[in-house]
């Protein structure tokens, strides 16, 4: 594997970024004649013809498939011979004096940066898993890169996703299965962030308001240039760093990516190849249309080809790396095996990578990376546990006797048969080869001549046995996860190691895989490997896979789940069929009809928070897998639509459900608030899963509650400070015929609303205590008279003398004050003369009896009113 990636040359950027994709957007794989005849792809041959017009043809091969190796920028298939000649005269990919020359490293290549941890990078090849985010940013946002020398502007993508697949969120979806590809085989974890909006940029640094990962998106070039291209996580020969995604959105057309084959699998393909830029890998030859990481694009192959499955394991681990099943500690664990029924377990695309690898320029570290799994059987049972090295590799015809199977070399070897490499078994058992037995080259050379590069796409390939980068050894091992009960180590990379134990008693078992060591460095160190364990005969459940977890979701629109892209069947000859996949969409536990049968089901939610789904596929054994992802909805608006019951009687207490969005921070009774007074609301709030019920609530209505429709609100409904209600949705029924008639001087007496020819205080309303305004009149305040209310009357030395009364005429000093009885307790006697006298001296102005002002004359005054009586 490289270390490093060398500079492209030339006078234009663009020549840091090319990618030319000749691949057909409708094109299947295909078994092509291994001659020497087999036509070359459109790309190869103007690789061809450029390197012809130099002095050293084949190495102007070499250098100029070196740098479509090195390049993260994406071309359409359908290029004519003269613009793909322009092109690579154009980029400079064919450098007069080119100084590179022989084979180049196998199969797949990765940069020598990648991501590591939260966000962080490390070193490639050290097979250590990331936790990585990612967002979209909004239309209009500033996008593009200056280092991949094409045109920047504003972010069209979330439109031309509406405008080609009918909504935003279906067109991300496709985005998201694309790289949930990567997350079935690797140790790479998704979680989907709000996006700032800043503009593209090449920084590498983990921040908490952006993803890592940003997707957009706008019409860089025209049709006949690059469809997309993807900056590395941190270039280590050019600046085009920090993983961010810029798709050609002038290829949103019926030819490209909104070709309906494969549902969407070019624009598909096209995602999850960019991604693959992203996670640090660069491309992979021969262009043969089998490896989703060589320079085409096809829907030849569907995401993730065995050598993507190489390259994920090697930077990341496998999709088990974060559990850090390297020991017994953190093995995987897969339950008891016959509780409720017997059940086998069957892995795919699995991996060993161990290997000297130098890290920060330490020692080299050998990554022996052990793989642990454990298991649980409550029955003694028959227990066969096989691995199996997979990958491309050389195959052919393996004969014993007359019985004849399509294997690799050494696995024959293995079992005392006679290989024939590239023999068939069809139509005779154990025929001669039915190709020739060598790799000629070719663009559509089959899957086992796929190697090392030798001479160009279109030369002589040296074949790699990915089968064999390894040599898989097997453990089983008891409860205490240190003795071991059985041992398979063929000391062979490429044979299959299988232990099989009779009547096993009942107990929990450890299963440890590590590469016991002797395999060709050739061949590259990631051994991937399929592991069965087989109980009894009982059959292994299918693999599902949801999408990626914690995507966010907008409330109030379709949001869209596609469980049939990475989902699929472990057992030979076992499938998937599209009615057999159910949803639970809100959490509940429950399979919603909703998703019953539909592979791709969408939903709508109502309320913001973070909803549990889970897709269930059953395989045509009927046995059924699981998997749960979490859908993080925003942009809720919280509402009452309905109450039930929508009205109840006044001096009741009726039990409620109220209905409507949003309600999932809803958490006391204190939340919900019912206008127009007499009716409170107690108990224990409970929220359904999606936010749009509530129940355990009662309100609790007086008697003199009155009879009216009513709003009902709801303060912080979310948890997040959203609040919101319903207009009128409860009405409280008042069982009363009479109410309270307000009277224009203040009194009040029970009769009916008709009755009533002043102010009705509704039915049920009562005159005790008096409900009605009351008013003015005349205070009597020591020897004074003002006009004021009763209230505002009340005191010390003073009387109110009822509703409507005037104060005294002049020379009146008896009606409706008297004057003399100062202290207004309606009796004359000394003490008002006395407490008269007191205010007097005080210059007190309730002394003024004859309203000049306190002076001598008041005396005089106030003794003839005391004389004269009242």
């Amino acid at each position: 594997m490289r270390g490093t990636r060398r500079a492209c040359v030339g006078v234009s950027a663009v020549a840091a970024a090319l990618w030319l994709c000749a691949g057909n957007a409708n094109a299947q794989t295909v078994a092509a004649p291994d001659t020497a005849t087999t036509p070359e792809s459109p790309l190869m041959a103007a690789v061809d013809r450029a390197a012809a017009s130099v002095k050293e043809p084949e190495r102007a091969r070499l250098h100029i498939l070196e740098r479509l190796q090195l390049a993260n920028t994406c071309y359409p298939h359908d290029l004519t011979p003269q613009q793909l000649d322009d092109l690579i005269a154009q980029t400079q990919l064919l450098p007069p004096t080119a100084q590179r020359a022989g084979p180049f490293a196998p199969r797949f290549f990765a940069d020598s940066s990648c991501w590591l941890g939260a966000g962080t990078l490390g070193q490639a090849g050290t097979s250590r898993p990331a936790q990585l985010t990612y967002s979209f940013p909004d239309d209009g946002v500033h996008w593009g890169l200056t280092c991949a020398g094409f045109l920047q502007g504003d972010n069209d993508l979330g439109a031309k996703l509406i405008a080609a697949y009918g909504s935003l969120d279906r067109g991300r979806e496709f985005m998201r299965s694309s790289i949930a590809g990567w997350r079935t085989v690797a140790g790479l974890t998704y979680t989907e962030v709000v996006d700032d909006n800043s503009a593209e940029d090449t920084v590498t640094a983990h921040v908490s308001n952006r993803g890592d990962i940003r997707f957009g998106g706008l019409g860089f070039a025209p049709i006949g240039q690059p469809l997309a291209y993807n900056a590395f996580p941190a270039a280590v020969t050019t600046s085009c760093s920090g993983g961010d995604m810029t798709i050609n959105t002038n290829y949103f057309t019926s030819v490209y990516f909104t070709n309906t084959a494969g549902n969407f699998l070019y624009f598909r393909n096209t995602v999850a190849h960019e991604h693959g830029h992203g996670l640090g890998f660069l491309h992979s030859v021969p262009c043969n249309q089998t490896k989703l990481m060589e320079p085409t694009i096809s829907t030849g192959t569907f995401l993730l080809a065995p050598d993507e499955v190489r390259a994920a394991i090697r930077n990341y681990g496998d999709r088990y790396a974060p559990l850090g099943n390297h020991n017994a500690a953190g093995a995987k664990d897969y339950g008891t095996l016959t509780s409720p029924a017997a059940r086998s377990v069957i892995e795919r695309d699995l991996g060993i990578n161990g290997t000297a690898v130098v890290i920060n320029g330490n020692p080299p570290t050998f990554l022996s990376e052990d793989d642990w799994f454990k298991f649980t059987i409550g029955t003694a049972q028959t227990i066969t546990i096989t691995v199996d090295p997979t990958g491309y590799g050389p195959s052919g015809a393996c004969c014993i006797s007359t019985v004849c199977t399509t294997t690799t070399q050494v696995k024959c070897a293995a079992a005392a048969g006679t290989f024939v490499l590239r023999g068939t078994c069809t139509p005779s058992p154990c025929t001669a080869a039915s190709f020739p037995t060598t790799c000629t080259g070719g663009g559509l050379d089959p899957n086992w001549c796929q190697g090392q590069q030798g001479s160009g796409c279109s030369g002589t390939i040296t074949t790699i046995d990915a089968t064999q980068a390894g040599n898989l050894a097997l453990q089983l091992l008891a409860a205490d996860g240190t003795t071991v009960l059985a041992t398979s180590d063929n000391n062979t990379p490429g044979i299959t190691e299988q232990i099989t134990q009779g009547a096993l008693a009942p107990g929990t078992y450890y299963v440890r895989i590590w590469d016991a060591g002797g395999a060709s460095s050739t061949n590259q160190v990631v051994q991937t490997y399929d592991m069965t364990i087989r109980v009894g005969t009982s059959k292994a459940p299918p693999r599902a896979i949801a999408g990626l977890n914690l995507k966010r979701a907008q409330a109030d629109v379709l949001t869209y789940f596609m469980g049939n892209h990475n989902s699929y069947a472990t057992e030979p000859a076992a499938t998937i069929p599209v009615t057999n996949y159910a949803w639970d969409l809100d959490g509940d536990g429950v399979y919603d009809s909703a998703g019953n049968g539909q592979p791709q089901p969408s939903f709508t939610y109502r309320s913001n928070g973070t909803f549990n789904v889970t897709l269930r596929v059953t395989d045509s054994n009927g046995l059924t897998a699981t998997d749960t992802v979490q859908c993080v909805v925003y942009g809720a608006t919280t509402t009452v639509t309905t109450v039930s019951p929508a009205s109840a009687n006044a001096g009741t207490t009726i039990p409620v459900t109220i209905n409507g969005s949003n309600f999932k921070g809803v958490t006391s009774a204190s939340q919900i608030s019912v206008a127009g007074g007499g009716v409170t609301v107690t108990g224990t709030p409970v929220v359904n899963l999606l936010g749009t019920r509530i129940t355990g609530l009662s309100f609790v209505l007086a008697a003199n509650a009155a009879g009216t429709a009513r709003d009902v609100n709801i303060t912080n409904s979310d948890g997040l400070g959203s609040s919101g209600g319903g207009t009128e949705v409860f009405t409280v029924v008042s069982l009363a015929s009479t109410g309270a008639c307000c009277a224009a001087n203040g009194t009040c007496t029970l009769t009916d609303a008709a009755s009533c020819a002043a102010t009705f205080q509704g039915l049920g309303s009562v005159c005790s205590p008096n409900p009605c305004p009351q008013p003015g009149g005349a205070c009597c305040f020591g020897s004074t008279c003002s006009i004021t209310s009763a209230a505002a009357c009340a005191g010390v030395n003073r009387r109110f003398a009822g509703p409507s009364t005037s104060c005294n005429a002049v020379g009146n000093t008896t009606t409706p004050c008297c004057l003399a009885n100062f202290n207004q307790n309606a009796t004359l006697e000394p003490q008002d003369i006395f407490d008269f006298l007191n205010a007097w001296f005080t210059l007190d102005p309730t002394a003024d009896i004859n309203g000049s002002g306190v002076g001598i004359q008041d005396i005089f005054d106030f003794l003839m009113a005391w004389f004269s009586g009242c």
